[in-house]
């Protein structure tokens, strides 16, 4: 599990910030924010500290929705 704030650094060699993380059937993702550029945003699937980034449309969709409802937006 990535604790809010940690700082990871990706395979693009950027580093992002985790935003949060939500537990859904069973998998965590983290919702992480590119600390360079604070309009990119990506969601990863967290497993055994390996992170695998979301690419399906619909799962981001409902992610996105558990994400706003935990940070309060």
């Amino acid at each position: 599990m990535l604790n809010l704030g940690k700082i990871v650094t990706l395979d693009d060699n950027k580093d992002y910030a985790t935003l949060d993380t939500v537990n859904y059937l069973g998998n965590e993702y983290c919702y992480l924010i590119d600390l360079n550029d604070f309009n990119k945003t990506k969601i990863y699937q967290c497993y055994n500290n390996n992170l695998t980034e979301v690419k399906d449309p619909s799962l981001i969709s409902e992610l996105e929705v558990l994400f706003v409802e935990s940070i309060g937006y």
